[in-house]
């Protein structure tokens, strides 16, 4: 649908400055939540339980969804897509940049380890090699070298990040430890013996359908990496297919952004990049978690506009010619 709806870049850039208000008003919301107690109506989580999940003495925030898990993977890509329109100068300056302090503010707010952390690689990452693949010149290089630390001088002044920072650190200090979570996500085939070859069915492992299964037996007991839940599923022909889906839309993006001329296009795609190494790992949730599927599909929506726009391109000089 993208790429039949946008004509130009201005029209995609367009639909960005929009989406800045957007993000804006979403991460005000996280803040607020984060304020208010666990029992308060906009700390309720949809099955209306009496358990809230903290981080600290606060909220783990949920902004405008019903879960936690939707809610970090929004606030995490779209504080990094703040942080990228900051570097390819779009959007309405203030704008931006507000969003690039309330978004890393609302990452701690979360209370995930993992959003945090892949936060941080992306963040750090980008500001890498935005330089060797030409999207920013020298001179904007060290222009951001220098403004970034004061954009991060005036966020951690506030009262906000300084209550979600200590907070957040007596999470990791109570928390267990990461490693077995990460043996998870590498070792999808341990559930070969019994989902075989074509798996137990699309759906098996999804929470609403527990209902409808009238024998686990041959289910695990338990499950919940992403690998996991596509190995039970899909089994491991299924798996395999998917890897190597997800691999090749990697590989056709690095090869669009490398050919692309404009700045900006370029260095979007290029976070697009950085942003799906994770999901061709099978460490992100982009099944299993609607909202980060969605920003999948979403990418490669923007990705074909861009491949669309480079071969009308083509065809308009070479007819020149």
């Amino acid at each position: 649908m993208i790429p039949l709806a946008l004509k130009t870049k201005q029209d995609l850039f367009k639909v960005l400055n929009y989406f800045n208000y957007i993000i804006l008003l979403i991460f005000i919301l996280g803040i607020y939540q984060y304020t208010l107690p666990p029992d308060h109506v906009l700390n309720k989580y949809l099955a209306d339980t009496e358990y809230v999940a903290t981080v600290g003495n606060a909220v783990r925030i949920t902004t405008i969804f019903p879960y936690i898990g939707l809610s970090q993977y929004f606030i995490v890509f779209t504080a990094l897509l703040s942080f990228t329109q900051f570097v390819l100068k779009s959007g309405k300056k203030i704008i931006v940049n507000t969003n690039i302090i309330l978004g890393t503010i609302c990452v701690f707010m979360t209370g995930s380890r993992y959003a945090l952390g892949f936060y941080c690689i992306v963040f750090i990452t980008y500001f890498i090699l935005a330089k060797p693949f030409k999207v920013i010149s020298t001179k904007q290089f060290w222009k951001m070298f220098l403004v970034l630390p004061i954009l991060a001088i005036i966020g951690s002044q506030t009262s906000f990040f300084q209550t979600a920072l200590q907070n957040f650190e007596s999470r990791i200090n109570s928390s267990d430890n990461s490693e077995d979570r990460l043996v998870e996500i590498f070792t999808p085939f341990k559930f070969s013996e019994t989902a075989g070859f074509l798996g137990h069915g699309l759906g098996v492992t999804a929470n609403p359908s527990q209902g409808f299964i009238h024998d686990r037996s041959s289910l695990p007991s338990y499950w919940e990496e992403e690998s996991e839940r596509i190995a039970i599923e899909q089994g491991m022909l299924g798996f395999i297919i998917l890897v190597i889906f997800r691999f090749t839309v990697l590989l056709f993006l690095f090869k669009v952004m490398n050919r692309e001329k404009d700045k900006q296009l370029k260095g979007l795609l290029l976070f697009f990049f950085i942003y799906q190494i994770p999901t061709v790992l099978v460490m992100s949730q982009t099944n299993f978690v609607y909202i980060e599927n969605i920003i999948y599909c979403t990418q490669i929506g923007i990705l074909l506009f861009v491949a669309a726009r480079q071969k009308q391109r083509y065809i308009d000089e070479s007819y020149s010619i």
